[in-house]
C-alpha cells in the first residue's frame, strides 16, 4: 500500500510601501520604498522586521521542527512582493 501525502503550501506576500514623494524630491532623492524615518508606517525595513519576528521566524522554526520530526513531511513555500 502506498502512503498517502498532504502538500503543505504556504504563500507569503510582503508588499513595498511607497514613501510620501513630490516630483520636487526626484532630483534629490531616489529613495522611494524607505521613509528616513524609522517610526514611519512606510518604513519597508521596520515593518519586514516586525512581520518576520511575529510571523515568519516562528512558523519557520516549527516547520523546520516538523520537518526533523516527520521525514516525510513535505511543504511547499511561495514568496512574493511588490
Amino acid at each position: 500500500m502506498s502512503k498517502r501525502g498532504i502538500t503543505l503550501y504556504l504563500h507569503v506576500h510582503q508588499p513595498y510601501r511607497v514613501r510620501e514623494y513630490s516630483v520636487f524630491d526626484t532630483s534629490i532623492d531616489h529613495n522611494y520604498f524607505n521613509d528616513s524615518n524609522w517610526n514611519s508606517d512606510r518604513n519597508n525595513q521596520r515593518i519586514f522586521d516586525r512581520v518576520a519576528d511575529k510571523s515568519y521566524r516562528p512558523m519557520n522554526a516549527l516547520l523546520e521542527k516538523l520537518l526533523n520530526q516527520h521525514p516525510d513531511f513535505k511543504l511547499s513555500l511561495s514568496i512574493t512582493g511588490t
